[in-house]
């Protein structure tokens, strides 16, 4: 696992909107190779309990 996503899984828990805009930013980037999968799946199974 490279240094980014590592970083990326541990703002999920300091700073849940900063994650979120950096979720956005990769994707709309097209960088998948940096993406948090295990968070933003659990994020999007989250949201379609709700």
């Amino acid at each position: 696992m490279n240094n980014q996503v590592t970083d990326l899984k541990l703002l999920d828990e300091a700073d849940y909107f900063e994650w979120l805009e950096n979720m956005i930013k990769l994707l709309n980037n097209r960088q998948l190779e940096n993406i948090d999968y295990d968070n933003l799946i659990a994020e999007l199974e989250a949201l379609g309990r709700s």
